[in-house]
C-alpha cells in the first residue's frame, strides 16, 4: 500500500550529538496542526503511518490513543543512521481510511518499530511487551495513572510489584550487555530506603542476577549490582529528585556500567561491575520491588521502561532524554502538507523551509 504524496504533517528532527543507530524517535499527537487533527477520522479506530522526508516508510507504534480527543504518543523506527549534522524531517499520517496501519508484525508494524529491544514496556493501559518478543508482566496492587508518555504504573511503596509471567526473558538477553531505561517520579526513597526499579536475583542483593534501587541510604542516588555485593555502580550523590520526573538510563557491558540521568553521565564513568554472564538466575525479572519478595517496594510512578541488547551510546541516550523532555523544543512545529511540489527533486526539497511544501 503507497503512501499518498500529501496530507500529512512534517517537522524536522533535532540533530543527536553524534550519528546513532538503532534510533526509536517519540512523536506528542496533541502538538499536530489542526489540518492533521481535522483528518483524524475517529470513527475508523486505526492508526497512521510514517516515513522519511522522501518518502520511505518507517515502522510505527501508536500508543495510548485518544480518537476522540486526537491525542496520544507514536514511536517511529528510524532506519539507518540519524545523523548529527543536516536536515532529517519526519511525515507523519493521520489515522483515516487512506492510512490504516499494518498489522503489529507487518515490517512497518508495531514490532517492527522496537528491533534490537530485549522489551518494551510503554505502560499503555497494560503491562503487555511491545517490541514482538511478547514477554507480557503480571501487575499486583500496582495501578494505573497519568505518566510522563501516555500512562505511568504508581507503586505504593508497601507491595507494589510488576512481574514476568510463564514467558520469561532469557538470561542469555542480558550476558552480552543491556541497557535500561526508564521514567520514574519517586514520592520517596521506597520501602526501607532502598525502593526498586527493577531486579531479577536470588536474595535481593544482586546475587546471580541483577539488582537495581534508588537509596538514600547511599546518598540519594542511583545504586545498581550484578551479583556481587561488593561491586556496585553508583549514580552521584543527590542525583534524584522526588516529586519530579527523572529519566534514568543504566549501560551494562564487559563488566563496566554507566548511569545516565536525565541524559548526562552521573557518578563515574566505566564503574566495575560483575560480569553480566553471571545472570543467571530463573527468578523472574520484577519492576518496583525485589524478586520474590515485597520488602523494597517502589514509592511513586514508573513509565517507559525499556530494556535494549548492548550498551547504547552517549549520543542515543541524550536524544532519547531531550526527544521525552521537551517535545516542542525537539521538534519544533508540525507543518501540514496539502499540496505535492513536483518540480524539485528530494535533494533540493531537503533544502527548502518546511513552509515551501505547504499550500494556503
Amino acid at each position: 500500500m503507497g503512501l499518498p504524496a500529501t496530507g500529512y504533517d512534517i517537522a524536522t528532527i533535532s540533530n543527536p550529538t553524534s550519528s546513532i543507530t538503532d534510533f526509536t524517535l517519540l512523536v506528542d499527537l496533541s502538538r499536530m496542526s489542526s489540518m492533521f487533527k481535522s483528518s483524524w477520522n475517529t470513527s475508523e479506530q486505526g492508526r497512521g503511518r510514517a516515513a522519511k522526508l522522501d518518502g520511505t516508510e518507517l515502522a510505527c507504534d501508536w500508543i495510548n490513543l485518544n480518537h476522540a480527543a486526537k491525542t496520544g504518543w507514536l514511536r517511529v523506527k528510524w532506519i539507518g543512521a540519524l545523523a548529527s549534522t543536516g536536515t532529517q524531517r519526519l511525515r507523519v499520517y493521520p489515522p483515516n481510511t487512506e492510512n490504516t496501519a499494518y498489522a503489529v508484525g507487518d515490517p512497518y508494524g508495531r514490532n517492527a518499530a522496537y528491533s534490537g529491544a530485549i522489551a518494551i514496556y510503554p505502560f499503555d493501559g497494560d503491562a503487555k511487551g511491545r517490541s514482538g518478543n511478547e514477554y507480557d508482566l503480571t501487575v499486583s496492587n500496582a495501578t494505573q495513572t497519568a505518566g510522563k508518555i501516555g500512562q505511568a504504573y504508581s507503586f505504593n511503596g508497601s507491595n507494589s510489584y510488576i512481574a514476568e509471567g510463564a514467558s520469561k526473558i532469557p538470561v542469555l538477553a542480558f550476558q552480552s550487555g543491556f541497557t535500561f531505561h526508564a521514567l520514574i517520579k519517586p514520592n520517596s526513597y521506597g520501602e526501607v530506603n532502598l525502593g526498586t526499579l527493577l531486579s531479577k536475583d536470588d536474595d535481593g542483593n544482586g546475587l546471580n542476577g541483577i539488582r537495581i534501587n534508588i537509596s538514600s541510604v547511599a546518598g540519594n542516588r542511583i545504586i545498581c549490582r550484578i551479583h556481587n555485593v561488593a561491586s556496585n555502580c553508583l549514580s552521584a550523590v543527590n542525583s534524584i529528585t522526588l516529586s519530579q520526573w527523572n529519566t534514568i538510563d543504566i549501560t551494562m557491558l564487559s563488566t563496566k556500567g554507566n548511569i545516565y540521568i536525565n541524559g548526562s553521565l552521573s557518578g563515574n564513568a566505566d564503574q566495575l561491575l560483575s560480569d553480566e554472564s553471571l545472570i543467571t538466575t530463573s527468578n523472574p525479572i520484577t519492576i518496583g520491588n525485589r524478586s520474590g519478595a515485597t520488602d523494597r517496594t517502589f514509592d511513586g510512578l514508573i513509565d517507559d521502561v525499556q530494556l535494549w541488547t548492548g550498551a547504547k551510546s552517549t549520543a542515543w541516550i541524550g536524544e532519547e532524554f531531550a526527544q521525552g523532555n521537551d517535545q516542542s523544543a525537539f521538534w519544533g512545529t508540525w507543518t501540514w502538507v496539502s499540496q505535492q511540489v513536483s518540480s524539485i527533486s528530494v535533494g533540493q526539497a531537503s533544502k527548502l523551509s518546511i513552509g515551501a511544501f505547504v499550500s494556503i
